[in-house]
């Protein structure tokens, strides 16, 4: 057999059996590894490809090695494969004793091993707080000794810094060995759980496995490439990412990484991983319409559903209860929360070939892509009304191809880490904006004015009240920075109620932003060490014998 181009890891024989309408029907036995793992955000399909020479007429190929808890295989023949037909399958399990037998003995034997090296370190733990106990007693005791009397003063102050020095270097060494003994000890007993945990899983019962049996037709003797795959619904991936934002040169680079669980039969090794944006749901047709009718009934006549013919026989179509829209789902132990169907279909090929262990825990793919985006604009939002800090943002253009799934983003300005938050699905040629925190550059002091309550009219039937505060903004940065203020003017929504905006009060640059009644941005592009001030001032007044309701919407 020629070596695959692919170079899988394959294990063939051939074997003869009875002899079928006068020829003779050669089985050939493989074990093809994984090779290739399609990843969906819940979902995986995992596949496994081979080689074999078909030789012309009837052959059976037995693959071997197979998850026994996996309920269906796709096998199709791929590249010149017009001269074989798969004219059928066959699915078998295979309890294997022998193999099951050589885990436990495996594992039982790690057990022991790492009980012993417990056992040692603990030993080593006691030896070493016996020593420190000694050098504690040794400071203790050392003032209460007496000097030879011959001794000066000098001298005894020399001994005194030798021992002190044994001392300290003693106590140093001892220290660094408990801590280099601990830890050795905390892995120990990490991995000890780990391996028991494993053990207790297998239990007493058999190692199982799938083997599918495929007859086959060929016209000639030729080298054939199959390809078996199976979906496993105990896997998934998110992406991650690492946003940069340089305010100097107002460029931002997007780091795409991401991230794959997966709790399935089998441990993925040195696969080609693919993660896919789709989550096909294997339904091949789309669903029968039906007639419906409609008629008139008395009010206490029995109600009737009508009721669909499947191909499975009658089923009765009864009103349904709302459904949950999103849904929490676990998975063998893998914690998912659905995402909403996104609006694109893409697949990200990893670099090099990923290894993923089946145990839940997350591992790591990078560079799945960097993206560098230029002319950023860097706005500073400030809301005087919730806080004295300024929050800075990147806005931005996205004007890459390839769109960026939702996931966690870990932002840094001027390299220093600034927060984490969750962004949505990122399209080609939208427009994007990333929180980037507290603004560090820009300071802000917010003065109440000594807005006040009173009464107005000439017989003081209404009720005023003022709001009158300043805000101070100074930039401390290196360079310039784009300003924005928010903040609002009550609306009234009743004709005896009256908003006046006083005189000295600073005009805002925009009003009714995202087309809502009375909210206000003030503007400005503050240089560096430019400072600014912004006076908010107005009055509400209403009758007298009334109490103003407020409301945020």
């Amino acid at each position: 057999m020629k070596e695959s181009s692919t170079k899988l890891t394959i294990f063939v024989t051939t074997v003869s059996v009875l002899a079928l309408n006068g020829s003779l029907l050669a089985n050939t036995v493989v074990k093809p590894v994984v090779s290739e793992v399609r990843v969906y955000p819940h979902g995986a399909d995992v596949i496994r490809q081979f080689v074999v020479d078909v030789p012309a007429g009837d052959h059976r190929v037995v693959i071997q090695g197979l998850p026994a808890s996996v309920g269906d295989f796709a096998v199709r023949a791929i590249g010149s494969s017009s001269h074989v037909r798969i004219v059928d399958t066959k699915r078998t399990t295979k309890f294997d004793d022998e193999a099951f037998a050589a885990k436990v003995r495996e594992l039982d034997k790690q057990i022991d091993e790492l009980n012993q090296t417990i056992a040692q370190h603990e030993d080593e733990l006691l030896s070493i707080e016996m020593e420190v106990e000694l050098l504690q007693g040794v400071v203790e005791q050392h003032p209460q000794q007496k000097a030879p009397e011959s001794e000066d003063v000098e001298a005894g102050l020399q001994r005194t810094r030798g021992v002190l020095a044994l001392i300290r270097e003693s106590s140093k060494e001892a220290f660094d060995s408990r801590r280099e003994v601990q830890r050795a000890l905390n892995d120990a007993k990490t991995r000890l759980r780990q391996i028991r945990s494993e053990r207790n899983q297998i239990g007493g019962r058999e190692l199982e496995s799938a083997e599918l049996s495929l007859g086959l037709v060929s016209t000639e003797d030729k080298e054939t490439a199959f390809v078996v795959s199976y979906y496993s619904s105990q896997a998934g991936w998110h992406s991650t990412y690492h946003a940069y934002l340089d305010s100097g040169s107002k460029s931002l680079t997007i780091v795409h990484d991401a991230v794959v669980l997966q709790n399935s039969p089998e441990n993925w090794q040195d696969v080609a991983l693919v993660l896919s944006t789709t989550n096909p749901d294997r339904r091949t047709a789309p669903p029968r319409q039906f007639s419906h009718f409609v008629d008139l009934r008395e009010k206490d006549d029995e109600i009737v559903y009508d009721q669909a013919y499947a191909v499975t026989g009658a089923r009765v179509v009864e009103p349904s209860a709302p459904s949950v829209m999103l849904e929490e789902r676990v998975y063998a132990g893998m914690h998912f929360v659905p995402v909403s169907a996104l609006p694109f279909s893409t697949e990200y090929r990893t670099p090099n070939p990923q290894s993923v262990a089946n145990d839940s825990s997350e591992h790591g793919i990078i560079g799945l892509g960097s993206y560098a985006i230029d002319n950023v604009e860097i706005k500073t939002t400030i809301v005087p009304r919730h806080d004295d800090v300024g929050y800075l943002a990147a806005n931005f253009e996205y004007d890459q191809d390839i769109p960026l799934p939702e996931g966690e983003m870990r932002c840094f300005v001027d390299d220093s880490f600034v927060g984490e938050l969750l962004v949505g699905n990122i399209l080609p040629n939208e427009d994007v904006v990333i929180p980037l925190g507290i603004d560090q550059r820009i300071r802000v002091v917010v003065e109440n004015q000594g807005g006040m309550k009173g009464d107005e009219g000439i017989f003081r039937n209404r009720k005023v009240e003022e709001t009158h505060f300043l805000v101070l903004i100074e930039n401390n940065g290196s360079s310039g920075s784009s300003i924005e203020v928010l903040d609002y003017y009550p609306v009234a929504r009743h004709e005896d109620i009256r908003v006046e905006v006083h005189r000295d009060a600073t005009a805002p640059s925009k009003t009714d932003i995202d087309d809502r009644p009375g909210r206000i941005a003030w503007t400005k592009d503050l240089d560096s060490g430019g400072t600014w001030q912004i006076l908010q001032r107005y009055s509400v007044s209403y009758p007298r014998d009334t109490l103003l309701s407020r409301s945020n919407r």
